[in-house]
């Protein structure tokens, strides 16, 4: 089984989005790799370590391998033009991208009982289709012939009084009504 990857939400309408749109494309890329690591940090867009200590700047750009002068002068710019933005804040010494949490929120349909309930009715569809188009080794498939004979038989005994039809008696009228 494939080892379980986290996922990251990237919205649609962020490539029409003005502060996006005041990025050069270099400070672009450090953005969302500053936002993939607030993910990895799972804690709500704080950039933190794993015991809640905060990220320096060098810390972050360590992590991102952010190593030539002129790489780290474009993050830098993204920095400060991220937070003039509103999009990044101080948050008790840690860099915190605004609403992250609320931006990568599970929907209601991500929920462990959703997808459970999901998987469980896959799974009940399949069998079904399984059962259902799955032939015994001596069972011959079904014909037209078979099937409106079938429901002459059905119809018969509807209209003979009989709330019930035995294998028996749908073989029996089958073979009269060739």
């Amino acid at each position: 089984m494939a080892k379980f990857q986290p996922w990251l939400k990237m919205w649609v309408e962020w490539i029409d989005d003005l502060k996006m749109l005041d990025l050069t494309l270099a400070e672009q890329g450090a953005w969302w790799r500053l936002v993939t690591l607030a993910k990895k940090c799972a804690a709500d867009g704080a950039l933190v370590k794993d015991n809640g200590t905060p990220l320096s700047l060098d810390d972050i750009t360590s992590t991102l391998r952010i190593k030539t002068k002129a790489d780290r002068k474009v993050f830098d710019a993204m920095i400060r033009k991220m937070i003039d933005q509103s999009s990044l804040h101080w948050n008790d010494n840690a860099l915190t991208i605004t609403h992250f949490a609320e931006r990568q929120a599970k929907t209601s349909s991500q929920a462990s009982e959703a997808v459970r309930e999901r998987v469980r009715r896959f799974r009940e569809r399949q069998k079904r289709n399984v059962t259902e188009n799955s032939l015994h080794p001596l069972t011959t498939p079904t014909t037209v012939k078979d099937i409106e004979a079938e429901v002459e038989v059905e119809g018969n005994a509807l209209r003979n009084g009989v709330t019930s039809v035995t294998a028996e008696a749908v073989l029996a009228e089958i073979a009269n009504f060739g």
